[in-house]
């Protein structure tokens, strides 16, 4: 019994030592951080919820069919990045978001804010912000006798850096077949002017027009 007492007082002793106590320099122990991510469930779609400090901390996904709308993470004190992003797919190559050549945009809101962290139990609120354009194209004028044609939407960029939330470089095109006279086309945002449509009539090149840079005068 003697032995058992000792053991137990031993453990006991580790275990306060391994502990901050109010007493001690504080500013290695972790902080309580409690993510309150309510809004992103207003979009309907797949939330992933990021943290980087000295590295990738943590990244958590939460689906549509999941009731939480927030969350308490441990982390370190110090300068920390917490990204949040709404999006209707997975993100594989996380942090970066892109779609393949042929797809349109997702409709995708995200945020990335820097926080510091210095107090034993602290809050953030996601607040999230739209990183696609919906592009309306009116084809009304073009087709009075009920005429359709193929559209193609083409631009520099492909994607979003969730972290960054900079656009990606590389080739997004996408085709549409138009159906009604008034088209809609998700594009991600692009670095410059250099979003084009280009219309096909029976498979030949009829027309194309700098949409980007109409989105730039507007």
């Amino acid at each position: 019994m003697n032995r058992i007492f000792k053991f137990l007082v031993a453990v006991l002793c580790v275990c306060i030592c391994g502990c901050c106590s109010v007493k001690e320099d504080r500013s290695r122990c972790p902080v309580d951080l409690a993510v309150d991510f309510a809004s992103c469930r207003d979009y309907g779609r797949n939330i992933i919820v990021t943290a980087l400090g000295d590295g990738l901390l943590f990244r958590h996904y939460y689906y549509p069919d999941c009731s939480a709308v927030s969350a308490v993470y441990e982390v370190p004190r110090g300068i920390l990045t917490i990204c949040a992003a709404a999006l209707d797919s997975d993100c594989p190559d996380w942090p970066d978001f892109s779609v393949s050549v042929g797809s349109e945009f997702d409709s995708l809101y995200a945020t990335s804010s820097s926080i510091r962290i210095m107090d034993d139990r602290m809050s953030h609120t996601v607040r999230l912000h739209k990183q696609f354009a919906n592009i309306c194209i009116d084809m009304s004028e073009m087709t009075p006798s009920g005429r359709k044609y193929d559209l193609k939407v083409k631009g520099d960029a492909c994607g979003v850096n969730l972290v960054s939330l900079e656009p990606l470089k590389g080739e997004f095109r996408v085709m549409i077949q138009q159906s009604d006279p008034v088209v809609n086309v998700l594009v991600p945002r692009q670095f410059d002017a250099s979003l084009v449509l280009e219309v096909y009539d029976e498979g030949k090149l009829g027309g194309t027009y700098p949409i980007g840079e109409y989105l730039m005068e507007a």
